[in-house]
């Protein structure tokens, strides 16, 4: 199965504003074309073959360091919102996801992170998955070595 993947990338900080952007993306040609399976759960479709399809996914992120120094020295509060569309088969739209994340970070010293965040997933085009936009909340705390 041969497998193209381009990919480009975007990332401008300025005054401690950060808009970073990142498209990759797959062409998948099949030399012996297997059946058709469903993504995730790999179920497969019996008499229907596995086209030859694309995938693709671009996500657009900013983020702002607040200017904070004068209250909080060297410690950093930064509020970010992302968003991102990805496309897993674009022969079926079953799984064409759209996610939005909006959080804050706090690195109290230069090693530790703490996260905190919100998103919410949709698939406004899939007959297969239920349409409850589910939302998560998480929390992260990350210690660099």
């Amino acid at each position: 199965m041969p497998n193209t993947s381009p990919a480009a990338d975007f990332q401008l900080k300025l005054y401690g504003l950060l808009v970073q952007a990142e498209w990759a993306g797959g062409i998948i040609k099949y030399v012996e074309r297997p059946l058709k399976q469903y993504p995730i759960v790999n179920v497969a479709l019996p008499g229907e073959y596995q086209p030859d399809y694309m995938r693709w996914d671009v996500y657009l992120l900013l983020a702002w360091t607040l200017p904070l120094e004068r209250w909080l020295e060297d410690k950093k509060l930064t509020l970010y919102t992302m968003g991102e569309r990805s496309i897993m088969d674009d022969t079926d739209d079953n799984y064409n996801v759209w996610m939005f994340r909006a959080g804050i970070n706090f690195q109290p010293v230069q090693f530790v992170m703490l996260k905190l965040d919100v998103a919410l997933l949709m698939m406004p085009d899939s007959e297969l998955i239920a349409q409850s936009n589910p939302w998560s909340l998480g929390g992260q705390i990350a210690v660099a070595f």
